[in-house]
């Protein structure tokens, strides 16, 4: 209010409150605009009881071409199974401080990323590829996002004068064959491979995203082990049955 944002025509110093309009400005303005039959136009149909005797099933019939909403797999023999913890695979060996959105980024889609290339082959249009937040609820296109940040590195992918790629990268094990991020989980999914992740300080930090740990556990990481692992993303982890291992005092990702 105090603060000085421009200078009017006349060289007199323009402050916010000079140009908010007062509570009883904006209450005229909705009276005015916001009349009872916009909402009765859209809602009175919504609710209208049916006269044509159609029974209503009493289940969601699930759209098998959604992108946005899809039935969840957490309840599936699979996930419900103990996990093996033994024979495991990395699927990335990362630096320190990698974040919540490293883990599932909440950025725009591109057409060339993996949930992009499956939203396109479902028959979502381009223009409306939209955020990986509002594909959350369809666990397919959220699954390809799973460590689909461009700006992480994975300290298993280096170029050939040892300095760690950035990218959406890594190894695909035994074969030591570099690859894309989703095509390695598609990979070790198809071997039934389980993974871990290793990793350095302050591992899941940021917003306490709820994908961060789904996605890794639908990947097939069981076991998650780091220097240090943010306390809610632990929380996370161990609700999504994946192992939080923490390095003794000393050990570190290098020894």
């Amino acid at each position: 209010e105090t603060g000085v944002i421009g200078i009017d025509k006349n060289g007199n110093e323009v402050r916010l409150k000079d140009l908010w309009p007062s509570d009883e400005e904006i209450d005229a303005i909705v009276y005015k605009s916001v009349k009872p039959e916009m909402f009765a136009k859209i809602y009175d149909p919504m609710f209208a009881k049916s006269d044509k005797g159609a029974k209503a099933e009493p289940f969601y019939k699930w759209d098998a071409k959604s992108t946005y909403i899809q039935k969840p797999p957490y309840w599936e023999d699979a996930f419900m199974s103990m996990p093996a913890l033994k024979n495991l695979r990395p699927l990335g060996v990362f630096p320190n401080d990698i974040t919540t959105d490293h883990l599932s980024p909440s950025n725009a889609i591109q057409a060339n990323s993996a949930s992009g290339e499956y939203c396109l082959k479902m028959g979502l249009p381009l223009e409306d590829l939209n955020s990986y937040a509002t594909h959350r609820g369809d666990h397919n296109t959220a699954l390809r996002a799973t460590l689909a940040n461009p700006k992480l590195y994975n300290e298993m992918v280096k170029d050939e004068n040892g300095k760690v790629k950035q990218g959406s990268l890594t190894k695909i094990m035994p074969e030591g064959k570099e690859s894309r991020m989703w095509e390695a989980i598609e990979t070790y999914m198809e071997r039934k491979q389980p993974l871990i992740i290793v990793a350095g300080t302050n591992y899941g930090q940021g917003s306490s995203r709820d994908w961060a740990a789904k996605g890794v556990r639908l990947a097939g990481v069981e076991v998650v082990i780091a220097e240090s692992i943010e306390r809610i993303h632990r929380t996370n982890l161990v609700g999504m049955g994946v192992l939080p291992l923490q390095f003794k005092k000393g050990d570190t990702r290098h020894t």
